[in-house]
């Protein structure tokens, strides 16, 4: 008994000993499993719930993460504003509710927890979700309620994204900025060991079986959205983000990195709150290394405890900025500190102004224009800060995998301090000359990540600049030294990265007059690779004493009192932070930064001000009214702005440039009568009239997105009097106000989708040659008209649609031809005698007295043209094949750089480009995609070339046109002679011989007939793809089936033959080659007949008859007299075993133990005994017996070694017994 209570006091004390590791381990899985819940939970909700559902965002704002309707907006809701919705909003009818106990869920379907004190509840409808969530704000035991809103991407995928090469990618040049290539290329050469770390994507899946991904991706099996397969993350078709977010990962990175991607979002680019923090708690749950999660959420506490539980867990989280350009949109999860926040660089290391603009900002990485990976086995360029997450993220898992135990503050650290300091630009003028701007934003992070730097590499060897970023007095002197002599040291002065392509080649100091930003880098041939970038902005700007602002309470500034006149404004002065400022605060400087915190620039703030000449606001959403006007502004930055107001830079006569980006909205008379020289607004959507106006410097507008001209004042033209203005670009635009491009110097007014214009718009544009307005619907008075024309170069009108023409609508220019195909009415027409013109069969009238002007009128026959045309003196001229072609093509095309023009009169005319071997302008091949009046031969090598135009009049049958045939002399075939070859060589084969010929019938398909010159290189892939084929066809096997047989019929002991049989047998086995093809099916067959004559002439070895003969031996030399009976020894001898094999060897055996059986069984004859004295036989005469008896028995001795093991043992028992009986005693 004593015993049993000891033993079991033994084992509880044991088992006391791990119980910590057994509660942790225990306490962990049943955590773990409730984040598994949690995650299923949320994923079940999105399959069931949302596979039906269309949600909607925001449109014309990709990060936006509340929907259309939503009345909530970012600038506008402060710490003590509530946040406001609207049924649009409880689209995913899912509340995210944080209670500490139980709770009334008001009518909620499901309720999915686990996580946290966290619920997902999910309602029937919106309407029910939107009841639940007001009367949960009052429900006791309820901590806070969230909406489950739908959320964006950073970045869209595009429609037609612009494909690359694979090796383009490889070397995509951003990975020479971030140092990625020198380190994977030092990686790759030294012995450093470097764990396994696997990257978690949250995104929206992966296409796993891209190339670019082999061996690098840990499967997850995790699809929390509604789409796809519920145990799958394969990314989508069209759909495919994170595919593209994966790829920058691997491709910046060893093998030990691999990516672990979590889909939360479906194929319809939607992803809600809960399905982000689905797939970033599995990331967490899976232990991944890092997590990058390029997508954009608002703030709710799901997501900021999803990261920071990541962060507890020392798994760094990498997230985007985001795209859109405004300032503190407070997104998550890039504005959570514990975050790292990546904000997107461009080529020229600068960052990009859609980057969103938070403080939280960490770190830059190229962002723009950036090589991808997309599905297909394809690559290709794209742009948002979605891919600059996945390069610090990637950098963050290299620093992982040298230091396992750095932590991700550790590694934000890193990341910053090693970085390349990035900053914002912009180009300006002032009296000091050209310079580009150079400040660093607080909202662009520290630097661009520098790969080599933050894992200690050594660095390059960069120049050094004897100036520095700090203010100037006077003319300096720029030297560039570097220590290397062997470095080539490259510099640019226009604020460009510089490369080999594009810097200058250092040679000697050179003058700095004007504040100029300086670039250098070393470059260094042997390796390929750039030293860091070493920069300085030299710029003569001052901060001045708080003593001299007067600022009020709420942050604005009354007046600056100091005599700075290039003056940097503090976010802070006395402690109060700068807000804005009001009209007249500045007079006295020069040049003015205004911080980030100045969101307009107030009416008239710098009007008439004679000294101001450079502002830049980086916070800068609206510049009000007047706020230039008649001012000596030069230059304005404010990459933010959305919105210029009327008569903003009015008369402001010295001002040349602005950047503004993002500007949406430009009011009338906002840039009137300025010194303005081009804009560049691609996302301008409307502009007001007279916007422009008087504007004698701009030469060039850019507005792709621009629709509509606002009229407010009427009569001012939005370009009236740009005297300089020679080119529009406004694809879009669909009306132009009066006076719209009055007195410019247009060359062209190419307005595709233009209905309306009213009168003057194009009004003594002197230079204007070619009007093409299909849309068109009436020509107003005096459109085209001037009363002095200065040109005299003919105008050509295509106006397709119009059906009304007013007075002087085309003044006295000289116009060579006027294109109409519904023209009804017509008060006027062009002035100029012999002037082409096509009269459509709906023409009815024309007021104007056309007699003298002899038109040509192209027109139906027995149509009104023909009788006005009659009537008026003019010539007319039906409409046919052998009069509408106007100009034939040229008889040999020769310029390879011009276009071919089918220049074909008629009526609603199509076209229709042709290709052909032969001189004939029949029996050519339709030239895809070549329907446009011109065609450039370029875009499709041929020998000859025609353009079929089909005409048709209203009301009458069709008419088809043909063009002369053109000879393209520039073409030449390409050269086929290898190809031919290959094909020949392929035709050539026995196909039953191989394996398979997929591949080769593959490359023989592609009808690559009839290439030119120009297409050699399709011709040399096509005959590279047969050569390949051809060289990896592998003949099928020969047929070894006999061998086989024979090989099986091979005995099992082959020891019973001959050596010289069983060698004869080996030899021919070993020599059987296994690798043999079809071919050498003979060969294999000649094998199996060896292997048969072989085998049947194996011989046995003869038995062993050694033991047999000593046995006979010792018979026969017995003398049979001495014994009793001799007869079995002569019967066993009798037996006959003579010729035996080894596989008899038995009987050989027992007939030698039959011999020696019968000697042993032998018995002597009896004979006379010797007398023995008696006292001789008790002591055995002293004599020892050769042998023990049989029945005496043999006793062994003890020895020593057993002794004393069974003493230690006895005692080793007796003194744990003594313990047992002691702690037992002092237990009583």
């Amino acid at each position: 008994m004593k015993k049993l209570i000891c033993i079991i006091m033994s084992a509880i004390i044991i088992i006391m000993l791990f119980m910590p590791s057994f509660t942790i381990c225990a306490a962990d899985t049943n955590e773990s499993k409730k984040i598994t819940e949690f995650t299923n939970g949320i994923a079940n909700l999105a399959r069931k719930y949302d596979s039906e559902k269309e949600f909607v965002t925001s449109e014309g704002n990709e990060t936006a993460q509340i929907q259309a309707f939503s009345a909530r907006n970012s600038e506008e809701v402060t710490d003590s504003t509530e946040t406001e919705y609207t049924l649009q909003d409880f689209q995913t009818a899912r509340l995210i509710v944080r209670a500490d106990s139980k709770f009334n869920k008001y009518g909620a379907l499901e309720d999915v927890s686990g996580f946290e004190d966290f619920h997902i509840l999910q309602y029937e409808s919106p309407e029910t979700a939107m009841s639940a969530y007001n009367q949960l704000q009052n429900e006791k035991n309820v901590i806070e309620v969230d909406l489950d809103l739908v959320c964006t991407y950073a970045d869209s995928t595009p429609d037609n994204p612009e494909l690359i090469l694979k090796d383009e990618f490889l070397n995509d040049w951003s990975r020479d900025r971030t140092q990625s290539k020198r380190l994977q290329e030092y990686l790759a050469e030294t012995d450093i060991h470097m764990n396994e770390i696997i990257v978690g994507v949250v995104d929206t899946g992966i296409d796993y079986n891209h190339e670019i991904f082999e061996g690098r991706v840990e499967r997850t099996y995790f699809n929390a959205s509604s789409s796809g397969n519920a145990n799958d993350e394969m990314d989508s078709e069209t759909i495919y983000h994170g595919t593209t977010v994966s790829s920058i990962v691997i491709n910046n990175s060893p093998k030990n990195v691999k990516v672990a991607v979590y889909k939360v979002s479906d194929s319809n680019d939607d992803l809600t709150v809960t399905t982000i923090c689905a797939g970033l708690l599995k990331a967490i749950e899976k232990q991944s290394d890092i997590i990058n999660v390029s997508l954009t959420s608002p703030n709710e506490s799901l997501i900021q405890e999803c990261v920071l539980k990541a962060y507890a867990e020392n798994i760094p989280v990498f997230a985007p900025v985001g795209n859109h350009g405004m300032l503190d949109m407070a997104l998550y999860p890039a504005n959570i500190s514990e975050c790292i926040a990546v904000s997107a660089t461009d080529f020229n290391n600068t960052t990009t102004f859609m980057n969103d603009l938070t403080l939280n900002s960490d770190i830059s990485a190229p962002g723009e224009h950036i090589a991808v990976a997309i599905p297909g086995n394809r690559y290709a360029r794209f742009s948002g800060t979605s891919y600059s997450s996945p390069y610090a993220a990637t950098l963050g898992a290299l620093l992982k995998s040298v230091t396992p135990e750095i932590t991700v503050d550790e590694i934000d650290a890193r990341l910053k301090g090693t970085s390349l300091d990035v900053k914002r630009y912009s180009e300006t003028k002032s009296l000091q000359g050209a310079y580009m701007d150079n400040y660093h934003s607080l909202y662009d992070g520290i630097g661009m990540i520098q790969f080599a730097n933050a894992l200690g590499l050594e660095k390059i060897i960069a120049p050094e600049l004897n100036l520095e970023n700090k203010v100037y007095v006077g003319e300096q002197i720029c030297t560039i030294t570097c220590p290397n002599e062997k470095a080539t040291v490259l510099y640019t002065t226009d604020g460009i990265y510089p490369t080999l392509e594009n810097a200058n080649i250092y040679t000697e100091p050179f003058e700095i007059t004007q504040r100029t930003r300086i670039r250098t880098v070393a470059y260094y041939a042997d390796g390929g690779y750039y030293s860091d970038e070493v920069e300085t902005t030299p710029r003569i700007q001052y901060t001045d004493s708080d003593e001299h602002f007067v600022i009020s309470n709420d942050g604005i500034i009354k007046r600056y009192k100091g005599n700075v006149s290039d003056l940097f404004v503090p976010e802070a002065i006395n402690g109060i932070t700068v807000t804005g400022f009001v009209k007249g605060a500045f007079n006295t400087v020069i040049g003015l930064t205004l911080p980030e915190t100045v969101t307009e620039i107030p009416v008239s703030a710098f009007a008439k001000n004679s000294t101001i000449e450079f502002v830049r606001g980086e916070g800068i959403v609206t510049v009000k009214s007047s706020a230039f006007s008649q001012s000596n502004i030069m230059n304005v930055e404010f990459p933010a702005a959305k919105h210029i107001q009327g008569n903003a830079f009015y008369l402001a006569s010295k001002f040349c440039s602005g950047y503004f980006p993002n500007i949406e909205t430009i009011d009338s008379g906002a840039f009137s009568y300025s010194k303005i020289i081009s804009f560049y607004g691609p996302d301008v959507q409307e502009i007001g009239d007279s916007a422009f106006g008087q504007c004698s410097r701009l030469e060039k507008v850019y507005f792709p997105q621009c629709k509509i001209i606002n009229e407010i004042w009427g009569g001012n033209g939005t370009f009236e009097s740009c005297s300089r203005l020679t080119s529009a670009d406004m694809p879009l635009i669909t009306n132009l106000t009066a006076n719209a491009f009055s007195g410019t110097s247009i060359l062209k007014a190419d307005f595709p989708f233009v209905e309306t214009i009213t009168q003057r718009a194009f009004y003594e544009c002197d230079y204007l040659e070619y009007i093409n307005m299909p849309l068109l619907l009436s020509v107003p008075k005096q459109a085209f008209s001037s009363y002095f024309p200065r040109n005299t170069e003919p105008r050509f009108f295509c106006l397709d649609s119009v059906t009304q023409i007013e007075q002087d609508a085309f003044g006295t220019y000289p116009t060579s031809r006027v294109e109409f195909s519904h023209l009804e009415s017509a008060k006027s027409l062009p002035r100029t005698e012999e002037c082409i013109i096509s009269m459509p069969s709906t023409f009815k009238e024309c007021t104007e007295d056309t007699k003298g002007r002899n038109y040509k009128v192209y027109g139906t026959k027995g149509t009104y043209a023909e009788q006005w045309a009659n009537e008026n003196g003019h010539t007319f001229i039906e409409v046919s094949q052998d009069t509408a072609v106007l100009t034939q093509l040229p008889e040999k095309y020769t310029d390879a750089d011009s276009v071919l023009t089918a220049d074909v009169i008629g009526f609603n005319r199509t076209y229709q480009w042709y290709a052909n071997d032969t001189n004939d302008n029949t029996t050519g091949t339709p030239i895809p995609n070549a329907t446009g009046k011109e065609f450039n031969p370029a875009d499709y090598p041929a020998k000859y070339y025609y353009c079929v135009v089909t005409s048709t009049d209203v009301g009458y049958d069709p008419i088809e046109i043909r063009t002369n045939v053109t000879e393209n002399t520039t073409y030449q075939s390409a050269d086929y002679t290898e190809y031919n070859k290959a094909v020949e060589q392929a035709k050539a084969l026995d196909r039953s011989l191989y394996t398979d010929l997929t591949e080769l019938d593959e490359a023989l398909s592609a009808d690559i007939g009839g290439l030119s010159n120009a297409q050699q290189n399709i011709v040399d892939e096509q005959t590279a793809k047969i050569k390949a084929a051809l060289d990896n066809l592998v003949l099928k096997p020969a047929d070894y089936s006999r061998v086989n047989e024979q090989i099986n019929t091979v005995p099992e002991h082959l020891e019973y033959y001959t050596d010289e049989t069983v060698n004869a047998l080996n030899k021919i086995l070993n020599g059987i080659d296994y690798g043999l093809d079809i071919t050498k099916q003979e060969v294999v067959d000649s094998y199996a007949e060896q292997l048969q004559n072989a085998i049947s002439a194996l011989e046995y070895k003869p038995a062993d008859y050694a033991e047999y003969d000593k046995a006979v031996a010792k018979a026969k030399g017995l003398d049979k007299e001495k014994y009793v009976d001799f007869s079995q020894v002569e019967k066993e001898l009798a037996v006959d075993v003579g010729g035996r094999n080894i596989t008899q060897q038995e009987e050989i055996d027992l007939q030698t133990k039959a011999i020696l059986a019968a000697i042993d069984a032998l018995e002597e004859k009896p004979q006379e005994q010797p007398i023995i004295n008696p006292e001789q036989d008790k002591t055995n005469g002293g004599i020892t017996p050769d042998k023990t008896s049989k029945n005496e028995s043999v006793i062994s001795p003890i020895t020593g070694s057993e002794t004393y093991t069974g003493v230690f043992t006895a005692l080793a028992a007796l003194s744990f017994a003594t313990v047992l009986l002691v702690r037992k005693k002092k237990d009583n």
